[in-house]
Parts: C-alpha cells; structure tokens; sequence
C-alpha cells in the first residue's frame, strides 16, 4: 500500500472479509457521516463516543464490531480527514 486508504475502501474490503450486521453497517455510515461534516445528533467531533451516539449503538457493541479496528486504521493514517469539533 503506498497510500493511506479511504473510509470507502476499507469499508469495502472489511464487507468483503466480514458478514456485516446491520449495527456494524450503521457505524459504518455513521463514522462516514462525522468525517463528511455531516452530524445529525453530535457535534460532529469524530471520536468513538460521537460514532456510537450517531449510530445509535452503545460504546460497548461499537468496540466489538469489526468495524472499530477499521475506523482505527482510518483515523491513524497520516492524513486521515477529522471534521472540526
């Protein structure tokens, strides 16, 4: 990989490697939301409890979800897009 990745393609390979629930593919849609800027329940900061709250998910289920290392690898990339907040 030379490159970071995207929330898109690695949401799309963790669809490909993972049977998803639907609690997983709301995090998903979720995270996607807060990084475009887009809160319809937070202030829009991008972090766990934020992401859980947007998704309607306790803390506890988002960090079970294969999605929560996703999102780490996301957000630990060198230039990782963060919303304000």
């Amino acid at each position: 990989m030379t490159g970071p990745r995207s929330a898109q393609t690695v949401f799309a390979q963790l669809s490909r490697e993972h049977e998803l629930s639907d609690m997983d593919r709301a995090v998903m849609r979720a995270f996607e939301r807060l990084l475009d800027g887009r809160p319809e329940i937070t202030d829009g900061s991008v972090n766990v409890v934020n992401i859980a709250a947007e998704a309607g998910v306790p803390r506890a289920s988002y960090y079970r979800s294969p999605v929560a290392s996703a999102v780490k690898e996301i957000l630990t990339a060198p230039d990782a897009k963060r919303s304000r907040g």
